[in-house]
């Protein structure tokens, strides 16, 4: 990167490459969207994921209970970082 800077400034068409290919891979690639939030048209299905290594003194139950998901899909992250 330290080298490509450099050169793009020295030689236009290098600037030119690096727009067209910024371009491609922040639309093309990753899908980048421009559109705002959107409403769902009909019915929708709420997920919840809940790491149970990392719930800070919360029982699933009343995590649960306060979201009200339909689908509920659960992860184990213990014994990561300091115990």
């Amino acid at each position: 990167m330290r080298i490509l800077l450099p050169l793009s400034l020295i030689y236009m068409r290098l600037i030119i490459i690096q727009v067209i290919v910024s371009l491609y891979v922040l639309f093309g690639f990753m899908g980048y969207v421009t559109k705002g939030p959107q409403t769902a048209s009909g019915p929708t299905i709420t997920m919840l994921t809940n790491n149970t290594g990392q719930n800070h003194g919360e029982t699933i139950e009343e995590f649960t209970e306060r979201n009200e998901p339909d689908i509920i899909v659960l992860q184990d992250a213990g014994n990561r970082g300091k115990q």
